[in-house]
């Protein structure tokens, strides 16, 4: 299920044209909500995936999309209600700490501090992206 949703997300990315940071940081705050929040269940899981979202462009975006724009994209699944609502739960699950480094972050300090190929600077975006949607797939290649 968590990668259909992030496979999700990456539309949703698309669709409000939203940084790579912005989807970094939503697949992160996910992750960890989906580890502190006990009783998401299945209908709820699509509600969280936006939530998540939402949070990281407010923190990443310079340009905030509305809170209608997140429920539009959900196809109107839900209301913006829903989603404000959401917001504190996944904050306070993860008591509010949303400054870490993640994946995007780490590869544009690696390419300031070392220039890499761009064959090598290609790879290492693949994988990190790959890593985001599928960790299954990640795990093998470890």
């Amino acid at each position: 299920m968590r990668q259909i949703l992030v496979d999700w997300l990456v539309h949703v990315q698309v669709r409000l044209k939203l940084t790579n940071e912005t989807f970094s940081l939503s697949v992160y705050i996910l992750d960890r909500s989906l580890l502190a929040l006990i009783e998401i269940n299945k209908t709820n899981l699509q509600l969280l995936g936006v939530t998540c979202i939402f949070i990281a462009a407010k923190f990443e975006e310079m340009v905030m999309p509305n809170v209608a724009d997140f429920v539009y994209v959900a196809a109107n699944m839900f209301k913006k209600e829903h989603i404000m609502r959401m917001e504190p739960r996944v904050l306070s699950g993860l008591k509010f700490n949303l400054s870490v480094p993640y994946a995007v972050q780490f590869l544009h300090r690696y390419r300031f501090y070392t220039s890499p190929s761009k064959s090598v600077w290609a790879f290492a975006k693949f994988v990190s992206e790959v890593a985001l949607v599928c960790y299954d797939y990640i795990r093998r290649l470890l």
